[in-house]
């Protein structure tokens, strides 16, 4: 079953974009998320900081996050120099390398989970 998942090409145009508006995605959150901490509203003598509203937008991150899992474990990625093209290959070096559990957290942070 997983032979025959579409591998994409690390260097193609829309694993590059895709890396660009992560990238960008991230620089907003890194801005907003001080800011809206710092400056949460305080109601009825409880704060609301470390739980998010769970409004569109912390959906669509999270949403966001679990698509670049997926295109993570659908992307060749390089061992020793060499490109690996098979998908069995390829998740098991993503789930292997500290890049999957950040993902993980980085989607469970978003849902408010830790």
């Amino acid at each position: 079953m997983l032979k025959h998942l579409p591998v994409l090409d690390p260097l193609s145009l829309l694993v590059l974009n895709w890396e660009y508006i992560y990238f960008m995605l991230s620089l907003v959150l890194f801005m907003y998320l001080p800011y809206s901490v710092s400056f949460e509203d305080v109601q009825n003598g409880s704060t609301t900081v470390l739980i998010p509203n769970y409004s569109i937008q912390w959906w669509f991150l999270a949403a966001f996050v679990l698509i670049d899992i997926i295109k993570n474990c659908l992307t060749a990625s390089y061992i020793k120099g060499e490109i690996i093209r098979e998908p069995i290959k390829i998740i098991k070096k993503y789930i292997t390398s500290l890049e999957m559990p950040l993902d993980i957290f980085t989607g469970l942070t978003i849902l408010g989970f830790v």
